[in-house]
Formats: C-alpha cells, structure tokens, sequence
C-alpha cells in the first residue's frame, strides 16, 4: 500500500528540486544547540513558506513565498549559522534568473 504523504511531489516550478531537503534541514537545526534560540512557531511558519514555495505551478509564483521566505529568515532568523543549505541554493537560483533576465532586457534596448 502506498502513503501519498512519503511521495514526494513532482517538481512543479524550479525551485520545489532545491527545497526538497529543507523541511529536514530545518527540523535538524531547530534541535541544535544554535537552533533552540529561535521559537518554534517561527520554524512552523518557515516549513508553511517552504511547502507554499514548492506547490506553486510557475515560478513567478513560487518567487512571492520564495521572497516572504527569505525575508522572514533575513528579519528574524539565525543568519551565518548553516541554518537550511537548500534554502541558500533555492535563493541563489532566484537571484541567477533575475540577474539573467535584467541582463536579457538591459541587452534588448
């Protein structure tokens, strides 16, 4: 008998492949000693962003919570701590794709 709930999603926008360990690696974190500074309501709203960001079907979509996410890590998060890599990588590919779309439309004029 299959559990839909340990099958995991099919990439759905290009940033669901970065953020599938993060639900893990935020759970990890928030049992470390550096984690267990921050309140635990603040790990649930970030695992809620994490599954928002990753059920969005394009990724103009998925870039809203991808935004909330990193701004909810940024205001009161525990930054330089190793706190969720895939996040790290999921903002990086965001970035990467804004830079190269500001450098495609910088080029068309």
């Amino acid at each position: 008998m299959a559990y839909p709930y340990l099958v995991r999603p099919l990439r759905v926008n290009s940033y669901s492949q970065h953020l599938v360990d993060a639900v893990a690696e935020i759970r990890a974190f928030a049992c470390s000693d550096a984690g267990r500074k921050c309140d635990s309501q603040w790990y649930q709203q970030i695992e809620s962003l994490v599954g928002k960001v990753c059920a969005q079907t394009t990724d103009e979509e998925a870039e809203r919570y991808l935004d909330m996410l990193m701004w909810c890590i940024v205001d009161s998060g525990p930054l330089g701590q190793g706190f969720a890599p895939s996040i790290d990588r999921a903002a990086d590919a965001m970035q990467r794709k804004r830079k190269r779309g500001f450098k495609e439309r910088r080029l068309a004029k």
